[in-house]
């Protein structure tokens, strides 16, 4: 029997932290498994220990070690494209190797203008900011199919325009719901 890997990022409303599962089928115990994982932004790898058949909470601590904020355990993961790699020692190879967009912050700033929108007879008051969500709705799920299908490019300018949208939002409802 043949060793099976499989990773994967578990969603989660809480922005300082990312969940790598690996739910891989090991025939005998792996030795020193880690995760390469590339922030958005960033250049090259960050290296972490990983939790064999289990998950992994993976901080800004543990990826940018010499944050210098109050706690730096709780300091905000960017949202974007996520490289992460799995290995195990010897480390010469990648045994699997996803990407993730993580969503966090945007989800969060959206459920926010959601919650400020006001419908009367079915239709929102703000018709054109209404328009402008939906078109990042759909930006983020093209993002989102981008990203696993391995287009990080796209899936990155996708979120991008996205963000564009829903800060332009953001910015309406600021300053005319005083």
């Amino acid at each position: 029997m043949f060793n099976r890997y499989h990773i994967s990022v578990i969603p989660t409303y809480d922005e300082t932290v990312l969940l790598l599962y690996d739910h891989s089928v090991y025939t005998a115990a792996p030795d020193t498994p880690v995760y390469d994982i590339v922030s958005p932004g960033m250049d090259s790898a960050i290296r972490i220990n990983a939790n064999a058949e289990a998950i992994t909470a993976v901080n800004a601590l543990l990826l940018f070690g010499n944050y210098t904020g109050d706690n730096p355990a709780l300091a905000a993961l960017a949202d974007g494209v996520y490289q992460i790699i799995f290995r195990v020692r010897p480390y010469d190879s990648a045994l699997a190797v996803i990407y993730d967009l993580r969503t966090t912050a945007i989800t969060q700033l959206m459920d926010d203008i959601y919650a400020m929108l006001e419908v009367r007879n079915g239709h929102p008051v703000t018709e054109k900011q209404y328009v402008d969500l939906m078109d990042a709705e759909m930006l983020l799920r093209s993002a989102e199919a981008n990203c696993r299908l391995g287009n990080t490019s796209k899936a990155s300018s996708y979120y991008q325009d996205a963000w564009r949208l829903v800060e332009k939002v953001n910015n309406f409802f600021k300053h005319t719901l005083v």
